[in-house]
């Protein structure tokens, strides 16, 4: 029994470990340099329209755009396992019904992966102004993560978020903590 308790008790320190780690990347930069191009980062389409979470991150970015005249945003999302829009679309369309001028959108729609989400969106981002400066924004829990890749990946990252549901809460949250030793292993 002893042994069980040993391993349930490493296993609770863990978990406290990760949800620290993640908590601790969720706060929005500061000063970021006006006009900073924005990477908004996918999440799942269904019935071709974002799921909400996606509209609280394209939300999020709509407000940047606004507060950053003439600066564009780089829409990072391929296709999901239906193939039939990607999020890249997705988040253009919904974007443009709200008014966004599509001359400020750019769709990066090749990448599956948070990984390939920061390699496609680097390379628009070297032919578009050949910066390496770029505002992610993604959901709370999935800031830590998306910083430590978007610098793994050459990016100088800023961060902004968007909430997230209450009913989505603990399952994003478990999400990172299976994923986060993958990726500090690298």
């Amino acid at each position: 029994m002893t042994v069980v308790y040993v391993i349930l008790g490493i296993l609770a320190i863990y978990i406290l470990i990760c949800l620290l780690l993640i908590i601790s990347g969720i706060r929005e930069s500061k000063d970021i340099p006006k006009g900073t191009v924005s990477i908004v980062l996918g999440c799942p389409v269904i019935d071709n329209e974002p799921c909400n979470m996606l509209k609280q991150r394209c939300d999020r970015a709509k407000k940047y755009l606004e507060e950053n005249p003439g600066t564009v945003c780089i829409l990072s999302g391929g296709k999901g396992a239906d193939g039939r829009l990607s999020e890249a679309q997705a988040m253009f369309n919904y974007l443009t019904d709200k008014g966004v001028s599509p001359d400020r959108l750019i769709k990066e729609d090749n990448s599956t992966t948070t990984k390939e989400n920061m390699i496609f969106s680097k390379r628009i981002l070297e032919q578009c102004n050949g910066s390496d400066e770029a505002v992610i924004i993604t959901s709370s829990f999935h800031q830590f993560r998306s910083q430590i890749l978007a610098k793994r990946y050459g990016l100088k990252p800023y961060s902004l978020y968007s909430r997230v549901s209450p009913s989505s809460v603990v399952k994003n949250y478990l999400r990172e903590i299976v994923v986060l030793p993958g990726l500090l292993k690298k």
